[in-house]
This record gives C-alpha cells, sequence and structure tokens, in this order.
C-alpha cells in the first residue's frame, strides 16, 4: 500500500481496540509459550520430533490456561 492510500484510512476507535486487543493476546501468546513450556530450548534437529515437542508443549500450555 502506497503512503497516500493509508493516510486516508478510516479506523475507528472500536476497531482499533478489538485489533490491538487481538494482537496483545498473540503477543501475551507467544511469550507464554516461550517461557512456561520452553519451546525455544529443545535439542532436536529432525522435523518429527520438534512437531511433538512443540505439539506436547501447547497442549500443556492450553492444559494449565483452562486449570
Amino acid at each position: 500500500m502506497s503512503t497516500a492510500k493509508l493516510n486516508n484510512l478510516k479506523v475507528t476507535l472500536v476497531h482499533f481496540k478489538r485489533v490491538h486487543g487481538a494482537h496483545w493476546r498473540i503477543e501475551r501468546f507467544h511469550c507464554a509459550i516461550k517461557q512456561v513450556c520452553n519451546i525455544e530450548r529443545f535439542q532436536v534437529r529432525n522435523k518429527n520430533p520438534i512437531k511433538n515437542h512443540i505439539f506436547c508443549a501447547l497442549k500443556a500450555f492450553v492444559r494449565l490456561e483452562f486449570m
């Protein structure tokens, strides 16, 4: 998008708050995955063990969130 088109966008306060809230929830989710589930620290390099580790970490995170 050009700068002229971006300047002409009309963003309401309600829309901005909704988008900002969604963005903040995504950021909190990523932070929790990194800190609580240690998703950055696994030692394997093959595709399937990485997928398994991520799946298990996400599953544990979701279970902890709903406790």
